[in-house]
């Protein structure tokens, strides 16, 4: 070996303990399946509550209003026009609806 060249170390990273690389994997892989096993979950017990009627209304309708905004700088809110939105009781969209928790931050849907 030649004066001054550095030696690789077998994950590539001069310097880096090998164990670190393969726990943040890991980790990756531990939070991918977590977060696919909640989704898989939530959209199994809103098809159980979309098929049994004892369970609760799987469904509900949120009032929105549309606004705009203007050139000063203000919002716009168009009460003439409120539109009914369908949402779903669940942690994510599922069905092509959005979550109720969501549409119940803000009536009021910016539209430009």
């Amino acid at each position: 070996m030649a004066c001054g060249a550095r030696r690789l170390h077998p994950t590539g990273l001069a310097g880096v303990n090998p164990v670190i690389p393969r726990f943040f994997k890991r980790l990756l892989l531990v939070c991918v399946v977590v977060l696919a096993v909640v989704y898989a979950s939530d959209y199994l017990f809103l098809r159980i509550r979309i098929a049994a009627t004892f369970a609760g209304e799987p469904y509900e309708t949120v009032t929105i209003y549309e606004a705009t905004a203007t050139k000063n700088g203000r919002v716009e809110i168009f009460f003439d026009r409120p539109l009914p939105e369908v949402c779903v009781r669940s942690l994510f969209p599922h069905l092509g609806h959005t979550p109720c928790w969501y549409l119940n931050r803000s009536h009021i849907k910016l539209i430009t």
